[in-house]
């Protein structure tokens, strides 16, 4: 599967509609709900013809950390909904999890690794700030 698809293409093959596929790391998403400088970045996927996944994982981060920095619930809610209604979540199965193992034993945290993993798996970068990702292929940084 490649990064970009041919979503729609006419017989005379004069208008093609191209999208991209990408991965969100916690960081992007972060980013993002911000409203930050990088964030501006993320929200041009957003607001794109782009498919967005998210791996589950992410979710759980991005909720903890919300929480941690003590937001209110509604925005809370407000938040974990536009991650929800935009991007298409990735369970972890065992394909992602025998792959994050591997990448584990490289180097990554666990977390880091089942994110990286999700997006090998579904042929697609991995857009992040994170520089625990430095050196490895298939990453999109922020900034």
């Amino acid at each position: 599967m490649a990064c970009l698809q041919t979503l729609q293409s006419s017989l005379s093959g004069s208008t093609t509609t191209i999208f991209r596929m990408i991965t969100f790391d916690t960081y992007a998403w972060v980013e993002y709900l911000n409203g930050t400088e990088k964030g501006a970045i993320v929200r041009q996927h957003v607001e794109s013809d782009n498919i967005v996944f998210t791996p589950t994982l992410c979710l759980a981060e991005l909720k903890a950390r919300l929480m941690k920095e003590k937001r209110p619930e509604k925005q809370l809610k407000k938040a974990l909904d536009r991650v929800l209604k935009r991007s298409l979540l990735i369970p972890l199965d065992s394909e992602i999890a025998l792959k994050a193992a591997e990448l584990k034993h490289a180097g990554l945290s666990l977390a880091d690794a089942v994110i990286y993993a999700t997006a090998i798996r579904n042929a697609t970068k991995l857009l992040t700030g994170d520089q625990h990702f430095r050196g490895y292929d298939g990453i999109e940084f922020l900034g």
